[in-house]
C-alpha cells in the first residue's frame, strides 16, 4: 500500500466511513511492516476505533497480520491461526 492509499484510508475511517476488507488489509499490512508514521497509524487506529469496526474490516485486519506474521516467525503464525479459530465463523478469514 503507497502512502497515499493508506492516508486515503485514514480519511475514509475518519469521516466515520467504512472501507474494503482489501482497504483495510492493505492499511494493517502497510502498519504491521512500518511502513507508516507513528502519528498516522495512532490516527487511523483513533479513527477506527471511534466509528466502530464492521466485520469486513476485521476480517481483513485479521488477515494482514496473519501474513506479517507468517513471513516473521512460525510460532507466531500458529498463535494467530489459534487466535482465529475463536472468532465467530462469519470473522474468519478465507485460507490463502
Amino acid at each position: 500500500m503507497t502512502p497515499e492509499h493508506f492516508k486515503s484510508a485514514l480519511r475514509q475511517v475518519a469521516s466515520k466511513r467504512n472501507i474494503s476488507p482489501e482497504e483495510m488489509k492493505g492499511a494493517m499490512g502497510a502498519i504491521m511492516d512500518g511502513q507508516v508514521e507513528d502519528v498516522h497509524m495512532a490516527a487511523f487506529l483513533s479513527a477506527l476505533c471511534v466509528k466502530g469496526e464492521t466485520d469486513s474490516e476485521v476480517r481483513g485486519a485479521v488477515e494482514a497480520m496473519r501474513l506479517a506474521l507468517a513471513d516473521k516467525d512460525a510460532s507466531l503464525f500458529r498463535l494467530a491461526q489459534h487466535c482465529t479459530t475463536h472468532l465467530p465463523e462469519e470473522l474468519r478469514p478465507t485460507p490463502a
